[in-house]
């Protein structure tokens, strides 16, 4: 490890771990261009610093720390050296926070030419303390939420100048949620605004809307954290609270209320119980009552919606079933029978002869039935009708 002092800058110690004692040789140092700087024997284990002087103030070194083993074998370390004046510096210091606020607690370790302290967040004076002071306190209320912060303390000297002491870190990076955010807020915003009923309200009226809520929203960018972008939405709502509504006219009011009776008079009483029809009756006389007394449109909408759900939510009787109507029988219209031709008396002395004797005539099959037996006897009547002409020709 290589260190520039404390009280001269102009001066640095190397130290080394005991246990190189008998595992090291020598220990040289060489500056950034090769140039030895200093050169040392290990002897023991007791001795394990060596001071080296020469450097610039105000000075950044790189510089090479060669390790030659017992065995012969090296290698080559680099380090780095800051020669800057420093003129104090916090001992054994711990950095802790609560829910309120920020605490550094150290032993204090300045030179004579510091006076005082300072304390900075973010370039901003926010404490002071004396070089006897122990801890150092600093309210939540000074630091930047979702951002991260940064802590110095400044010695202060004789002549008035300031010189750096320590400096530290404080908060979390939460600039992407704080973006998305944003975001969130403006388009909550445009809902809210695209929501606002432009019919209870003058056109002055909601050009006035637009015109803050635009404001509200070139605000949002501004917004160091995210309880400060939900913050824009809240001062929207609120205002659209506080809108004046377009106020009604008597005439509004008479037109309202004829509106209701419509509603009611287009109903048929029949449908509904007594007691549900007088519900109806006295929902309408309550809601006229109510419009009677109304001061903005919205007032009377919510009237119309308000018995609507009434009559919407009233149960109807059910309908009487419809008796069936007996099915009459079709009557059968009665057919005429065919007047049957009666024949010719064949002579007495003659039998009248089948007109073919060898063919056996097979037995007809008599058929049962109105209309079938009336078709039976006009038929034999035919029959007999041409058997008689037959035989007249024959003779």
């Amino acid at each position: 490890k290589v260190a520039a002092n404390f009280d001269d800058q102009s001066k640095a110690t190397l130290s080394w771990d005991k246990s190189g004692y008998n595992n090291v040789e020598y220990i040289n140092l060489y500056d950034e261009n090769g140039s030895q700087i200093a050169s040392n024997c290990i002897f023991g284990d007791v001795i394990t610093t060596y001071e080296f002087g020469g450097l610039e103030l105000n000075k950044q070194y790189k510089l090479q720390v060669e390790i030659v083993y017992s065995d012969g074998s090296s290698e080559k370390i680099e380090r780095s050296l800051n020669t800057e004046v420093v003129y104090g510096e916090l001992v054994d210091l711990v950095e802790d926070s609560t829910s309120s606020r920020f605490r550094l607690q150290y032993t204090p370790k300045f030179k004579s030419e510091v006076k005082s302290l300072k304390v900075y967040v973010n370039d901003k004076e926010v404490a002071t303390a004396s070089v006897k002071d122990k801890r150092i306190l600093i309210s939540l209320s000074e630091f930047t939420e979702g951002v991260v912060n940064t802590v110095k303390v400044a010695g202060v000297l004789a002549d008035g100048k300031e010189v750096s002491i320590y400096e530290t870190t404080y908060g979390e990076d939460k600039s992407a949620e704080l973006e998305a955010k944003k975001d969130e807020v403006e388009a909550e915003i445009k809902k809210l605004v695209e929501a606002v009923d432009k019919s209870k309200y003058t056109e002055s009226v909601l050009a006035e809307l637009q015109a803050f809520a635009v404001e509200v929203v070139n605000k949002i960018e501004a917004a160091k954290t995210v309880e400060e972008a939900e913050a824009l939405v809240a001062l929207v709502a609120d205002y659209i609270k506080d809108m004046k509504q377009i106020e009604v006219t008597e005439a509004d009011k008479t037109e309202a209320i004829n509106k209701l009776a419509e509603l009611v008079a287009a109903l048929n009483q029949d449908e509904y119980a007594e007691d549900v029809w007088q519900t109806i009756n006295n929902t309408l006389t309550e809601l006229s009552a109510v419009i009677s007394k109304a001061t903005t449109k919205a007032e009377l909408k919510a009237a119309q919606e308000a018995l609507e759900q009434v009559i919407a939510n009233s149960e109807k009787l059910p309908e009487a079933p419809t008796p069936d109507q007996p099915v009459e029988p079709t009557p059968e219209v009665p057919t005429e029978p065919d007047e049957p031709v009666e024949p010719e008396d064949p002579t007495p002395d003659e039998p009248v002869e089948p007109e073919n004797p060898d063919t056996p005539e097979e037995p007809k099959e008599e058929k049962k039935g109105g209309c079938g037996s009336a078709s039976i006897i006009l038929f034999m009547s035919f029959s007999l009708l041409g058997i008689c002409i037959i035989r007249r020709k024959q003779y």
